[in-house]
């Protein structure tokens, strides 16, 4: 006579406890790709080295920025701001120190910028604010505060300082490059007229 085969079958309350694990296993797991796929997400769009947004992200930022200014009839302020001596700086006392400098530079931007701001390293030792629902006088205000900080700030070796541009939506201009190319030449115009200064776009300066 053959026997029957008994095989001994999870209870009721086995099963649920291996489906719950199933379950949570799955969700950790979604959970972790969720949280890899925001950082490498955070990778494409920060500078390495400050931790601020880099110059790919400032510029979609800058385009929508525009778009969304010109829909809701809103101003908009660009600031950009340059180091200077910078290279006299890394020539000086090696680029590990250099690298220090943009570095506590990050550290003073994120406590003077408002949360609504965007702070990004555009290239080197040059940084740009879009600072959006701001008027020209409350944009210089903060530039100047920026500007101030800077100064205020003890570095390792000798003092530190910056010159910064700054040019307005809609009062100097609607587009975007024209808008970027004005703060730019604010810019050059700081440095020019002694640094450590904050200089308005010239086409309202002229005014």
């Amino acid at each position: 006579m053959i026997l029957a085969q008994h095989h001994n079958r999870p209870s009721p309350c086995e099963e649920a406890n291996m489906i719950l694990e199933l379950f949570t296993i799955q969700v950790s797991l979604t959970l972790e790709n969720a949280m890899l796929n925001k950082k490498f997400q955070n990778l494409s769009i920060t500078d390495a080295l400050t931790n601020l947004y880099n110059h790919r992200y400032f510029a979609e930022k800058m385009q929508k920025e525009i778009s969304l200014c010109c829909y809701m009839k809103k101003e908009m302020c660009l600031i950009m701001l340059d180091v200077d001596f910078f290279k006299s700086y890394n020539d000086n006392f090696g680029h590990p120190a250099g690298d220090m400098v943009l570095k506590t530079m990050s550290k003073i931007f994120s406590q003077v910028v408002r949360p609504k701001d965007i702070a990004a390293r555009y290239g080197g030792e040059e940084f740009a604010f879009i600072l959006p629902e701001t008027t020209l006088r409350d944009g210089i205000e903060l530039a100047e505060k920026i500007r101030q900080s800077i100064e205020n700030t003890v570095f390792p070796h000798r003092p530190v300082t910056a010159s910064l541009g700054i040019a307005n939506y809609p009062a100097h201009t609607t587009n975007a490059k024209e808008l970027l190319e004005l703060a730019d030449k604010a810019l050059y115009h700081a440095k020019s007229a002694g640094r450590n200064r904050v200089s308005v776009a010239p086409s309202v300066q002229n005014n």
